[in-house]
């Protein structure tokens, strides 16, 4: 069900979401409700609360001794919230580990600052895909 209301927007503003509009073939409507739940996921993140869904992205050391069975041990901790995870050889020595994720957004940020804190973890991201998880 679909609610219409009325938004004013600074000109400059409006222009870009037009030119954005246009270049993906997509309603204004549309544009503005993906930018909504953006915004409502990543307040969601940032605040700990609420469900959201998304991945993990993990890049680390291969080399470092014991950091996979470590990373790994972590994952079985947070089951509750994993859903899948996918292992990528970059190079010889640097892996990227994608960890897909649902569940409470305060669990999600726990097991992303337990594996983030691990020697020979080099960066890691989240990216927030979904509120309406329920």
């Amino acid at each position: 069900m679909s609610a219409r209301f009325s938004v004013s927007f600074p000109k400059h503003l409006l222009e870009e979401l037009e030119k954005i509009s246009r270049s993906e073939g997509i309603s204004r409507s549309s544009l503005l409700q993906r930018a909504a739940e953006m915004y409502i996921v990543n307040t969601k993140w940032i605040s700990s609360e609420g469900k959201v869904a998304g991945a993990i992205a993990i890049h680390y050391n291969h080399d470092v001794h014991g950091l996979e069975e470590k990373i790994t041990d972590i994952q079985h901790e947070f089951m509750d919230v994993i859903i899948s995870a996918l292992h990528i050889h970059l190079t010889e020595k640097n892996c990227m580990l994608i960890i897909a994720v649902k569940g409470d957004a305060e669990r999600i940020k726990h097991l992303m600052t337990s594996i983030s804190k691990l020697h020979g973890i080099k960066t890691s991201s989240f990216c927030s895909i979904s509120s309406d998880i329920d």
